[in-house]
């Protein structure tokens, strides 16, 4: 008989050495959430475990999330290996240096000499021996992770655990449930099952957060009654919910404020596609007080304002540099921000893209990149 979802994750953990779990670059609420819950149910097995994302860094309403510090920007020492030289008696003295690039190991043997010619170098195993992704449709999604360590990734079993419907099932085990309103919804169930005593007011908190952020606090039309009942347990562990909204829809830097000001004012929609974009000179980051770190904040506070937007594009000319132009775009309800922009090599994640274009006016930029979106959504609601 085969194994539920949960029994297959709880074995996987426990016959494995280490974890590694990895986010999409850049992660949001929901796959934060998630993947610092994940982190704890591995290591109530005594198991040790990684949080990644590649690039992260925290942002202004992160500041709530329990244990965030422990997400880290990239993956370290992925693998360990090993020097062999023979050695026929005692070892006198054993030094290391690193200079020039190089690692230096200084061997003195406590009688005789050594056969340089015996000198061996091998890859030992991977540092971590299972991987979990967390709300990462395609591979793709985690960044840089994929071109550093793709050997890791193909050689390491995944476990795929999302609740998009447009994830490409590239797992040794995938556990999407599509009925789920967001990753964290799925994964407090996969925990409930496992190892319900570790749900306290922490991971609870971690688990809300994630719920809430992606429902637009249960305003989507992916909510359902196993939604809210989840949250009402997640609730009565200790999730501090009043904190969670206020640092996701109530907080924002007053500059952030400002820029989303400038941003209403040259906003444009097209109803037919639910695009709406809107652009940004170097000028008002200026008049703002802003930089690019509070583009995000704007995002989301285009998205909670207008809930029948489906994919939106904020170009704005970069604040330092007078020649290039730069665009992110959001995409909600399974469209996918990376295949909407494809022809201008946009990095990020499915859910957000980022494009950077040199030596092209903002006026053509918008022009054409919106014609492009346009085409491509035209495209994908044909296919």
């Amino acid at each position: 008989m085969a194994l539920a979802p949960h029994e297959q994750l709880t074995e996987a953990i426990k016959r494995c050495r280490s974890v590694a779990v990895i986010l999409p670059s850049p992660a949001n609420l929901d796959a934060l959430g998630s993947g610092l819950a994940l982190a704890r149910l591995v290591e109530a097995t005594g198991k040790p475990t990684e949080v990644i994302s590649t690039g992260f860094a925290p942002e202004p309403h992160h500041s709530f999330m329990p244990w965030l510090e422990r997400v880290r920007p990239a993956l370290n020492a992925a693998r360990e290996y090993t020097i062999s030289l023979p050695l026929s008696g005692k070892l006198h003295d054993l030094r290391h240096e690193v200079a020039d690039g190089l690692l230096k190991i200084n061997i003195t043997p406590a009688e005789g000499s050594l056969d340089a010619a015996g000198l061996a170098a091998s890859a030992g195993a991977w540092r971590h021996d299972l991987v979990i992704t967390v709300c990462v449709r395609e591979l793709k999604e985690i960044g840089a992770l994929l071109a550093d360590h793709p050997r890791f990734l193909e050689e390491t079993p995944i476990f795929n655990i999302d609740s998009h419907p447009d994830n490409s099932g590239y797992g040794t085990v995938n556990i999407v449930d599509l009925r789920a309103s967001a990753t964290a919804e799925l994964v407090a169930g996969l925990i409930e099952m496992s190892e319900p005593k570790i749900i306290d007011a922490n991971t609870a908190t971690c688990l809300l957060a994630g719920i809430i952020s992606e429902t637009k606090s249960f305003r989507t039309p992916k909510v359902t009654p196993r939604t809210l009942e989840t949250a009402g347990r997640l609730v009565a562990a200790g999730a501090q919910r009043e904190q969670i909204v206020e640092a996701i829809f109530r907080t924002r830097p007053v500059e952030a404020l400002r820029l989303w000001g400038r941003v209403l004012a040259r906003l444009k929609t097209d109803r037919e596609n639910r695009l709406v974009w809107s652009v940004l000179s170097r000028e008002d980051f200026v008049r703002a007080g802003a930089d690019e770190t509070h583009l995000p904040d704007v995002i989301d506070e285009l998205i909670s304002r207008t809930p029948d937007t489906e994919v939106i594009c904020l170009l704005h000319e970069h604040p330092l540099h007078a020649d290039t132009v730069c665009a992110l775009v959001s995409a909600e309800r399974g469209w996918n921000a990376l295949d909407l922009a494809s022809r201008w090599q946009p990095t990020g994640s499915a859910r957000r893209a980022k494009i950077i274009v040199s030596g092209m006016a903002l006026p053509t930029i918008e022009r054409n990149l919106v014609a492009d979106i346009r085409q491509n959504i035209a495209a994908l609601r044909r296919s």
